[in-house]
């Protein structure tokens, strides 16, 4: 084979070599290779979104979404009992009849309906028909017979497609009251507010005397929860302290007041007490059920000169042997042993 004559001759590649490490790069060509790198603009970083900012905002984007099905369901069933003549009044209770300050997106319907003495029994017998003709239905629990929302009906839950709970509660219009918490949807006739009867002196003192009692029985047990790492009953102890102190609120504040507790009248909770009471927060450990049980001890002594004014035997005895409890329990948790037991 002949070689053309006019073709430059090959420039002599010397490699950089290291023992051990082979290389591909010519050392003339090296630097140069280097600067060209080194030359080329560097582009500044894309700016991005946390991504725990993007969870943020996607799980409040579903939740107002939720939320908004449950608001068009809603308007979905207030033009069906429009449009049906047997129903002569409709309300909400819950948290939506307590108001709107304790209504969210989570807040299921419940719904009281009243219906035409002379209608109410073929109404039950074609309920699936009427919840068909609102949404699908994707659970329908028995109904309980035994209601105390609405004198002579009947409650059911009911889930519609979307996961959106509705608690049904049927009655006859004859008998038929508005709870004191209670946001109106429909009334084609006047229907009364539940008008509780007020307590006698006497009725009114022994109530005072058995919400103290029961405080001051009630904390040492919610402190021994707290102890033992059983925050989930816990958490259920400070419900009960805290139930205490706001009827205790209530029947100090008037000497004419009806019963201060009263579940079925769906009574908001007043400002004044709201503000005085402490709240767990959405991680419950012991060390904060024992925050809380402190705080509502410390409430609690507030109210005693005004109980002890009234006769009231405040137990202060006990306030003593729930501190030294309450030390020893945080001694306990601060070395983190919680023995394990079984659920119940």
């Amino acid at each position: 084979m002949c070689r053309r004559q006019n073709a430059r001759p090959r420039a002599r590649r010397t490699l950089i070599t290291t023992p051990g490490v082979t290389s591909s790069f010519p050392r003339e060509t090296l630097p140069e290779a280097i600067r060209r790198r080194c030359a080329r603009p560097i582009a500044a970083p894309r700016a991005r979104t946390p991504p725990t900012a993007v969870c943020r905002r996607l799980a409040v984007e579903s939740v107002k979404a939720q939320g908004a099905a449950r608001d068009a369901l809603l308007q979905r069933i207030l033009d069906v009992l429009k449009a049906d003549p047997r129903i002569q009044g409709a309300w909400l209770s819950g948290s939506f009849g307590r108001g709107d300050d304790e209504a969210d997106e989570w807040s299921d319907l419940d719904l009281h309906v009243a219906i035409e003495d002379d209608s109410l029994a073929a109404f039950l017998d074609q309920r699936l028909r009427f919840y068909e003709s609102i949404a699908k239905p994707i659970l329908i629990q028995s109904e309980f017979t035994q209601n105390p929302h609405l004198e002579g009906g009947v409650f059911q839950l009911v889930y519609f497609d979307g996961g959106i709970e509705v608690d049904w509660t049927f009655g006859p219009a004859s008998m038929a009251k508005k709870v004191v918490g209670h946001r109106l949807l429909l009334e084609k006739r006047p229907f009364p507010v539940i008008d509780p009867p007020s307590l006698s002196p006497t009725q009114r003192l022994e109530k005072i005397q058995w919400r103290t009692t029961f405080f001051w029985a009630m904390a040492p047990i919610a402190i021994k929860y707290g102890a033992r790492g059983a925050t989930r009953q816990a958490a259920s102890q400070t419900d009960l302290l805290t139930r205490a102190l706001i009827c205790l609120h209530r029947l100090l504040a008037s000497k004419t007041v009806p019963d201060p507790w009263v579940t079925v009248l769906n009574r908001p909770l007043e400002a004044e007490i709201d503000a005085h009471l402490p709240r767990l927060g959405a991680e419950i450990t012991p060390a904060a059920a024992l925050d809380v049980i402190s705080q509502l001890r410390d409430e609690m002594l507030r109210l005693h000169p005004g109980l002890i004014a009234l006769g009231i035997d405040v137990h202060l005895a006990m306030v003593g042997e729930v501190d030294r409890l309450s030390g020893i329990a945080r001694e306990v948790i601060t070395e983190g042993h919680f023995q394990r037991r079984k659920y119940r």
